[in-house]
Formats: structure tokens, C-alpha cells, sequence
């Protein structure tokens, strides 16, 4: 395979020279084609990955009693579950401020299949999201926009 260089006009090559391509743009054209492809490309690198979903962090509790945390966001989220005898699940959550001394705690019953979403005070761009799935608890937490509830 032959490596072809490319000359813009106004060099001199041997027309001979099986390694060299000459083109027919002048330099200025040349650079501006050159510039304009690499903002194609830049654009298109970051508009993917805009377009890509946010992940979120995931933590499962499968056992009574036992314990997960999540670090997304400006809080850290500590929390555990305890079967109830109608086989639903008591969550107890604490979120707690990196910078701040005093945790908030959030106490919620769900049952199979239950869903609940929501997002802290003075951590709107973070929502959080316990879910019953079978016999285990699911919290994530995934950074978002702001969203605004309306009617």
C-alpha cells in the first residue's frame, strides 16, 4: 500500500513523484475546508454525547435490614429496608449534605411494585427513586435538569 502525501497548489512536486497527489485548491480554501470538517466533527462528538442517557447510580436492597448508600449529587444517601408482616417494605433513608452536619431522614411504605420519585430540598437536579421489585428494594439516583411540575 502506497502512502499518498497531500501538496496544496503552489508547492513544487515532480510530476513523476507516485507518493505525492496534487491538488487543485489553493491553501486558503484548503484550510478553510480543513476547519470547517473539524467543526463538523466537534459538533457532531457533542451533540452524541449529549444525546446519551444519564446513568444512574444503583443500589439494591435484598435483604431485610441491610444497608446501601449513593454518593450522586451534593448528598449522600444512606438507607435500609425492614420487612413488614403484610410483606411490604419499610425504607428508611438519610440524605445528608457533604457540607452539612444534619442529615434528613425519609421513611416510606412500599409494596410490590410500588415507585416513588422525588428530589431534595436544595438538590433539585438529582431525583431519587425507591422501587419495590419482588422481594428486593431498588434506590437510584440520576442527575437530571431541573423539572418543574405543571398541570
Amino acid at each position: 500500500m502506497t502512502n499518498i502525501g497531500v501538496l496544496p497548489v503552489g508547492r513544487n512536486v515532480p510530476t513523476s513523484d507516485p507518493t505525492c497527489l496534487r491538488l487543485k485548491i489553493p491553501l486558503s480554501a484548503f484550510a478553510r475546508k480543513l476547519t470547517h470538517m473539524k467543526m463538523i466533527i466537534v459538533s457532531t462528538v457533542a451533540a452524541l454525547g449529549l444525546a446519551a442517557p444519564a446513568m444512574a447510580e444503583v443500589a439494591v436492597l435484598s435483604a431485610p435490614l441491610q444497608a446501601a448508600s449513593l454518593r450522586t449529587g451534593a448528598l449522600d444517601v444512606a438507607a435500609y429496608r425492614v420487612d413488614l408482616a403484610d410483606g411490604a417494605h419499610e425504607v428508611t433513608a438519610m440524605f445528608r449534605g457533604r457540607t452539612s452536619a444534619e442529615p434528613q431522614r425519609v421513611v416510606m411504605r412500599l409494596e410490590d411494585a410500588d415507585e416513588v420519585q422525588f428530589s431534595m430540598p436544595g438538590e433539585p437536579d438529582t431525583i431519587y427513586t425507591f422501587a419495590s421489585v419482588g422481594n428486593a428494594v431498588e434506590i437510584s439516583a440520576q442527575r437530571t435538569s431541573v423539572q418543574i411540575a405543571s398541570r
